[in-house]
């Protein structure tokens, strides 16, 4: 289970941590002997802060979010720390008050009269001694208490700021995260049926050259279509389920190119470990349009697919095909909706980290694409992310 940090998790070793000092430095202190007394007046002392700090973080905070209520903030806080100040004065002024009245004295003998003559100072029993000023250089104790209270108030607001902007980070990633999953199920959706009308324009074409093979075609393309359908709509598939998939694609595409004048190559890894995932439908835009503009009947043509594993993780796909003259390819290679998607969909995945290099001339055009692949954990390998 992953350890979430609370502010209460924080507050709770703070205040943890104030109220076991006195126990640990008058234990700690070889000089004079413990007394419960001593740590309980300490704690007593605590009191004041405690009740100052629950209002601050339960009551002021809440209702005077920073930064859209700030000067009703402040003004509540300073109001807060006036009254906290002006009750540390007067418990102190008592406190030296009590101090400095002397115990009453009691005597069994008789008070001794003096004769009555006139003293210049007469005797004074009872006398209220005035409470002795600060040390010269050390401001009261009312003072540092203040002082002190002004720090707790402001690591108080810190923590809470600091968790309110780490709250808000999450909040735009998890809107974020909603907001490209949105994207790639839209662009998969049109993905879809851009297969699907390429893959019914081929089989058209073929029913009026070869019905039986079209038939055979549409079964095929039944197979297809169930791997887009099911697959299509997940986050990651096996690596094995994705060539699979294009394997039966070219298959079916070289019933179409029986000509002797097209050469098709495939190369795909043998052994794939059932741990290495992909993105469903990510190389087949590449492979569709190398056989939608890359194919001649007047002249050789040539189509090469390549798919492998690399040492450090990654996938490297590489796909190319012949240029057929300008005037024989009816439907010129403007992109279309299927390579924009497959860019936006690998910025969406990979980030920075894929490389997709398309280079064309009068020949050849050649695609080679290189990802990080995901383990079982649907975490990335190879990522330098």
């Amino acid at each position: 289970m992953r350890f979430h940090l609370r502010q209460w998790h924080i507050y709770t070793v703070l205040w943890l941590w104030v109220l076991l000092y006195p126990v640990i430095s008058r234990a700690l202190d070889n000089t004079s002997d413990f007394r419960w007394s001593e740590v309980w007046d300490m704690w007593v002392n605590f009191i004041p802060f405690i009740v100052l700090f629950l209002l601050h973080n339960r009551f002021v905070i809440p209702r005077f979010p920073l930064p859209r209520r700030a000067a009703s903030y402040l003004l509540v806080t300073l109001g807060l720390l006036s009254g906290f100040t002006l009750f540390q004065y007067a418990r102190f002024r008592e406190h030296d008050f009590r101090e400095n009245v002397p115990p009453p004295v009691h005597s069994e003998t008789p008070p001794h009269r003096e004769s009555p003559t006139f003293s210049k100072h007469p005797p004074r029993t009872g006398e209220i001694r005035k409470p002795e000023p600060p040390e010269k250089g050390k401001a009261p104790a009312y003072v540092m208490d203040c002082v002190i209270a002004l720090l707790m108030l402001g690591c108080n607001l810190t923590i809470v700021l600091l968790f309110r902007m780490q709250k808000e980070q999450e909040k735009m990633q998890q809107l974020e995260k909603a907001g490209l999953q949105h994207e790639l199920k839209y662009l998969k959706a049109q993905l879809k049926p851009h297969f699907l009308m390429n893959m019914l324009n081929n089989i058209h074409s073929m029913i009026e050259v070869d019905p039986e093979k079209a038939q055979e075609m549409v079964i095929n393309f039944s197979k297809l279509m169930r791997y887009a359908l099911y697959e299509g709509g997940k986050q990651l598939v096996l690596l094995s389920q994705e060539t699979a998939f294009v394997s039966n694609y070219v298959e079916l595409m070289q019933q179409r190119c029986s000509s002797k004048k097209v050469t098709i190559n495939l190369s795909l890894p043998e052994c794939i470990s059932d741990k290495v995932l992909v993105p469903p439908l990510l190389f087949i835009v590449f492979i569709e349009n190398a056989f939608k503009h890359g194919i001649s009947y007047r002249q050789p043509s040539f189509i090469r697919v390549a798919l492998s594993v690399t040492e450090d993780k990654r996938i490297s796909f590489c796909c190319e095909n012949s240029v057929p003259p300008a005037k024989e390819n009816s439907h010129p290679a403007e992109g279309g909706i299927g390579l924009e998607n497959v860019r936006k969909r690998l910025d969406l995945l990979f980030g920075n980290d894929y490389t997709l290099d398309i280079r064309s001339d009068s020949s050849v055009y050649s695609v080679t694409l290189n990802i990080p692949i995901y383990d079982e954990k649907h975490s990335m390998s190879g990522s330098g992310r």
